[in-house]
């Protein structure tokens, strides 16, 4: 697929410092027919930032020698059992180390303790060799280590100076980049050949150096460099999320930020049903949406307005966390004040349910769901949890938490 277009949906200079990207890629296979269905996933193979292979590839050239006059040449790691035998190492095809860096090799996240164990036995100072051996054998050490300095495969090597890298280590032990998997945000009956992304563009700070430099998420650094030429894309299947069969049936859509992304190919969806049908085949369309600020990071409000005026989507709740002069609220919270509609368009209309966001806003909703059934349906506790229960057998429930699909 190749990237057709790349839209900033924020500020650029916003309080919060924080942005969010619309990407619109196009298909360019035109012997395989894209197809996904509203809910699915785009699993992306990013390339790692060119500033961060330039960065790193000088420090291995000037500082070890076995990277000495490898600046050109194309590499592949064999390996034998027997030193006698060699069979070449499938995980990477012959390259040159700038294109193991940029396609092939994670150079961003950080080494895991079987990495720095092997890291130890190449170690000539003390020192460092007793520091990786810790950290490869003690979780909790490696884990404040890495939570606290977040550190790069660069990084990591200039905090063990003594450690005798060679190439082959690095082409047959660090890990792959894996693909990034982003909820589809476009219906493709309305956007034919076309897949649209709604994403954060993460970017953080270590708690070791809170005053920079900022790190940046792989893949979302990577759309947003606007990548020229084919991204290598395929799409994943998502049979747990999806609309009703039946376009009556109600729907109510809980998400927070980026969780938004999912919900934009539903309503793309339910507009071309209802252009093709017409409007009244179309259930009840609620949508429960969190943000920071209203002038900040409401995502596709002018959307919202167009659809609620034309009945695609019937009512749109929005909680904001830290808008000024106005309480902090959450969506679980604004379910919670219109838990009589909610509880009608589940217990008498067999709505549906779609959360997507991180795990603890989905665990938020879970809790102001089952504060729902307490208070509108008189139950105690356990009969509450029962009724949520249902939902779940039924396939009534749907989330889509940041980094896993939960089938209910």
């Amino acid at each position: 697929m190749k990237v057709i277009s790349r839209d900033y949906l924020q500020p650029a200079e916003n309080v919060f410092q924080k942005q969010s990207l619309l990407v619109r890629l196009q298909s360019t296979n035109e012997s395989h027919r894209l197809s996904y269905r509203p809910g699915d996933h785009l699993g992306v193979f990013p390339s790692n930032a060119p500033n961060s292979i330039d960065e790193l590839l000088n420090h291995l050239f000037q500082k070890y020698p076995a990277f000495s006059g490898l600046e050109d040449a194309v590499l592949e790691v064999e390996y034998s059992e027997d030193n006698e035998n060699w069979i070449t190492q499938d995980r990477l095809p012959p390259c040159k180390l700038r294109e193991a860096f940029t396609s092939y090799l994670d150079i961003t996240s950080p080494p895991g303790q079987r990495f720095l164990a092997s890291m130890s036995l190449m170690a000539t100072e003390e020192s460092d060799k007793i520091h990786l051996k810790k950290l490869a054998q003690e979780p909790e050490q490696y884990k404040q280590w890495k939570m606290h300095n977040f550190p790069t495969l660069l990084d990591t090597l200039k905090e063990f100076p003594s450690v005798r890298i060679t190439p082959e280590f690095l082409l047959s032990r660090r890990s792959l980049l894996a693909p990034r998997l982003y909820s589809i945000s476009s219906s493709l009956r309305a956007h034919p050949d076309e897949v649209h992304l709604t994403m954060s563009l993460v970017q953080f700070l270590s708690q070791k150096n809170p005053s920079g430099p900022k790190k940046f998420g792989v893949c979302t650094s990577f759309f947003d460099r606007y990548p020229e030429g084919t991204v290598p894309c395929f799409v994943r299947p998502a049979p747990s999320f999806r609309l009703p069969e039946d376009t009556a049936v109600p729907i109510i859509l809980i998400g927070a930020g980026s969780g938004i992304a999912p919900f934009r190919s539903f309503w793309q969806e339910r507009e071309v049903i209802a252009n093709q049908m017409g409007y009244g085949v179309l259930g009840m369309c609620v949508l429960f949406f969190g943000c920071r600020s209203k002038n900040v990071d409401y995502l596709y409000e002018e959307e919202h307005r167009r659809l609620l005026k034309t009945g695609i989507i019937d009512k749109v709740f929005v909680a904001y966390s830290r808008e000024d002069k106005q309480k902090k609220t959450y969506v679980q919270d604004e379910m919670y004040t219109q838990r009589s509609l909610v509880f009608r368009l589940l217990e008498e209309d067999g709505a549906h349910v779609y959360v997507c966001g991180d795990a603890e806003m989905a665990e938020g909703v879970r809790k102001s769901l089952l504060q729902v059934y307490t208070s509108e349906g008189s139950l105690d506790d356990m009969d509450a949890q029962n009724a949520i229960d249902d939902l779940l057998n039924q396939s009534r429930y749907h989330e889509d938490v940041f980094g896993a699909i939960h089938s209910f």
